[in-house]
């Protein structure tokens, strides 16, 4: 399995992603960003790129 490349929007805090739609940036364009600003919002002081992630593992 070849290795991903590093992401290059807000989710490089995260590091390499298996999945670009575990990264913030792809998930924002996808029209989530309210939903992934107010899960960031209700879980304190996490950044927001590990928030995402989370999240996209979930559902």
């Amino acid at each position: 399995m070849t290795v991903p490349p590093p992401c290059r929007g807000a989710g490089a805090a995260v590091g390499r992603h298996p999945l670009p739609e575990m990264c913030l940036k792809h998930v924002t364009r996808r029209g989530s960003a309210p939903l992934l600003a107010r899960k960031a919002r209700e879980s304190g002081p996490e950044p927001a790129t590990v928030v995402a992630v989370r999240w996209q593992r979930e559902t």
